[in-house]
């Protein structure tokens, strides 16, 4: 199984990248690390959306008493949304990282691989190996400038993310002691919801994710976070971190705790949206304008992943990952060009402003009015007029930016041109559909997940 070999490719890559001395080597290898393992993701999603999930055990030993990574097809199209944002972050850093370079694409190759691991691990305890993987990686490409902003948000990160860090390896440990094992199958076969002492457990878990991805109330260090990043770091921590952060969260959610609805996350997400949007409007600095921008999308998704609108969620979850990549791409030319950004991406970030405003026909639109009919259908009728009127103030704080922009020279920046495709991809609503359904009916399969991983 190729997938299974992505991983150790990339942690490889990341520990032979600090012995090279030619910097277009380093360049070149780290690129293709990220394609290949892209490569290897596509394959075996291929196979799995045509022959079922994929199980592969660490040294041989099957699950529950070794490790396994589990290619279902969530996670098999979760893993290949990463890889493929992190390949386009990494193509457009060639232009923009003058310094340190070396440094640079070992800290985001190492990161790559800590998400991929996050996502395909089929152990808890793994999942904090590789979470911290990610977070120690993405601390230092935070900081990476060395300027005072960057410094500074790299410690603010750093302290949210020990925070969050304590917190999920003490829920670990509670859960091993509680009930003997940390294999996902096996906890699926073993947990009992309606345990007290069980659900004090996932909360701290699952609290732990929800410091880290900044759902109200825990948002206030994030847009520091990103103001003081490179656009390619703040792509990579929206795009990427994000979208993994959220995955482990449905997945326990989903295919741990067998929860398709939560009252408390769903007034959590509508406030996360709120907050957002009004803390935008009021912003002046581009990326600040982004950043909160990106916390009340946030809220859109897990409003629908809460109140059991799995495939409305996971096709915005798609959908914002890849604009939101695109949009800190757009501006990050403006560091090329003096201030000025060049015409191609002053379109690709209206494109993508537009369509999470929710224009039809392009595809934000349509992920946005499965959410609000799916909460109309369930007779939420006040989380769905919420969500039609943020769409306005959406659209108010994008517009806020453009009108900012000076053009520049012309110039094209492949993986704008390649991101500016896939939205415009993205908007064909019926082939969408049928896959984010597919994936949907795979991820409430919870049965059919505990009995291919704990197969003998």
């Amino acid at each position: 199984m190729l997938a299974a070999y992505s991983i150790p490719l990339l942690i490889c890559v990341s520990f032979i990248l600090p012995a090279i001395k030619n910097v277009k080597f380093i360049k070149a290898l780290a690129i293709l690390s990220i394609f290949l393992s892209l490569c290897f993701i596509l394959f075996t999603s291929v196979d799995v959306f045509s022959s079922g999930t994929k199980i592969f055990a660490v040294s041989g030993w099957k699950a529950p008493f070794g490790i396994v990574m589990v290619f279902d097809k969530l996670s098999s199209t979760i893993a290949t949304l990463i890889l493929f944002l992190s390949l386009m972050i990494a193509i457009f850093s060639l232009n923009l990282v003058k310094e340190r370079i070396k440094e640079f694409y070992t800290l985001l190759v190492l990161a790559v691989a800590g998400s991929l691991g996050i996502v395909v691990t089929g152990d808890i305890f793994n999942m904090f190996v590789f979470t911290e993987i990610m977070n120690i990686a993405t601390y230092a490409l935070v900081g990476f400038t060395a300027k005072k902003e960057g410094l500074e948000a790299a410690f603010k990160y750093l302290i949210v993310g020990s925070i969050s860090a304590i917190l999920m390896l003490i829920s670990i440990a509670l859960l091993y002691s509680h009930l003997g094992t940390l294999n996902i199958a096996d906890i699926i076969k073993k947990v009992d919801i309606n345990d007290n002492v069980q659900k004090t457990i996932f909360s701290i878990f699952l609290l732990s994710f929800c410091v880290k991805i900044a759902i109200f109330p825990f948002y206030v260090w994030k847009p520091d976070v990103i103001s003081g990043s490179l656009e390619p770091v703040a792509a990579f921590f929206i795009g990427v971190m994000t979208t993994t952060t959220v995955y482990v969260i449905i997945r326990t959610m989903y295919t741990i705790l067998g929860i398709y609805y939560s009252t408390w996350l769903s007034v959590l997400a509508i406030l996360t949206m709120i907050v957002g949007a009004f803390l935008a409007l009021l912003q002046d600095d581009i990326k600040r304008i982004l950043a909160y921008g990106s916390i009340s999308q946030l809220g859109y998704i897990f409003l629908a992943f809460s109140s059991g609108l799995a495939f409305q969620g996971l096709y915005h979850l798609v959908n914002n990952a890849v604009i939101e990549v695109l949009l800190f791409l757009s501006i990050g030319t403006m560091l090329l060009h003096k201030n000025k950004i060049e015409k191609i991406s002053m379109y690709g970030f209206l494109l993508g402003a537009l369509s999470l405003t929710g224009i039809p026909p392009l595809s934000a639109f349509f992920s946005k009015f499965f959410i609000i009919t799916g909460l109309l259908e369930k007779n939420l009728f006040l989380s769905a007029i919420i969500s039609g009127l943020i769409s306005i103030i959406t659209l108010l704080y994008y517009m806020k930016i453009y009108f900012k922009f000076k053009q520049g020279e012309k110039r094209i920046y492949w993986p704008i041109i390649i991101l500016i495709i896939v939205v415009l991809l993205l908007s064909f609503v019926p082939v969408w559909i049928e896959l984010f359904k597919d994936v949907e009916v795979n991820l409430l399969a919870r049965s059919e997940y505990v009995a291919e991983v704990l197969k003998p």
